[in-house]
């Protein structure tokens, strides 16, 4: 090979394609004029620097592959925290969908449990009223409640069953979780009255027919049992 004999093998020119190719990969060698191979031999083997046929490495831009690594970093990082925030949004989304059914499950069940106590005035009143009637017939007097009457009985009557606490907890519910839902929009003619009980009906004549009535049943005076009694045979 080229550069390999000679009285000054340090100096002689570059003779071969290995010692061409040998000064093209390390520039430094070409500058100095040192033989190719004398210099790989002396300096360059111990240095990790190839003579012959192994290929070039290629030269890397390091600068910019570690801008590259840090910019994907980044965008990892990045997507990380979207991800992150989508999580949230998802959990946070689900706790106010799971509180909406939990209070749409309580308030049924109070509105449920007041539709009951106003149908049970309401049936109460008119067992009353049907007591009277059969009472005021037994005594031979005219019988007459006027809607308005009964309607104000039945609201006092639904006042011992429906607390006002009661009515507060369903404003509360209905304020949270059933304002606009038509299903609550229906509730029967019936509202809180004075919760004292009503009196016994008062016939045309304006006698009164049965005492004190409350929880469905009739209470008759002493003297009315006795005019019943002695009407009946008794």
């Amino acid at each position: 090979m080229g550069g390999k004999s000679g009285s000054d093998p340090s100096m002689a020119p570059a003779a071969s394609a290995e010692d061409f190719d040998y000064l093209n990969r390390y520039p430094d060698v070409a500058e100095s004029g040192l033989n190719p191979y004398y210099h790989y031999q002396k300096w360059g083997q111990a240095e990790g620097r190839t003579y012959g046929s192994a290929p070039m490495l290629p030269e890397f831009d390091f600068g910019a592959i570690f801008e590259a690594l840090a910019g994907q970093q980044e965008a990892a990082y990045g997507r990380q925290e979207e991800l992150a925030a989508q999580y949230a949004a998802q959990q946070e989304k689900a706790l106010k969908e799971a509180e909406q059914m939990q209070g749409l499950a309580s308030l049924d069940q109070v509105f449920g449990t007041k539709l009951d106590a106003a149908n049970k005035a309401i049936a109460d009143v008119n067992t009353q009223i049907s007591d009277e009637a059969a009472h005021a017939s037994v005594k031979g007097l005219d019988f007459a409640v006027t809607e308005e009457e009964k309607q104000a009985r039945i609201n006092n009557m639904f006042a011992d069953y429906w607390s006002e606490s009661s009515e507060a907890q369903f404003s509360d519910l209905y304020g949270k979780w059933g304002a606009g839902n038509t299903a609550y929009d229906w509730t029967l003619p019936v509202t809180r009255g004075t919760g004292t009980g009503t009196e016994g009906a008062l016939s045309k004549e304006g006698k009164k027919v049965g005492g004190p009535v409350r929880g469905g049943a009739t209470v008759l005076t002493e003297e009315d049992e006795e005019s019943s009694k002695t009407l009946l045979g008794a």
